[in-house]
């Protein structure tokens, strides 16, 4: 007979609600914390696409 896998074990151990994305920047790490989860996403999503553009201006430069 073929035995069931028992879900207690896992429930008992992750009571705390799970991250979606795993990839999680340490900017939003520490504003999570305190806002609302969407405004915290819109400021990592920001503050990654200015540090996106800085070193793409950086690298253009070095070309020169």
């Amino acid at each position: 007979m073929a035995q069931t896998k028992s879900n207690l074990h896992k429930k008992t151990i992750t009571n705390k609600p799970k991250l979606k994305n795993k990839k999680v920047n340490k900017l939003e790490l520490t504003v999570r914390l305190h806002e609302n989860p969407i405004k915290t996403k819109i400021k990592a999503l920001v503050a990654g696409g200015v540090l996106k553009l800085m070193l793409a201006l950086l690298n253009v430069n070095e070309r020169d």
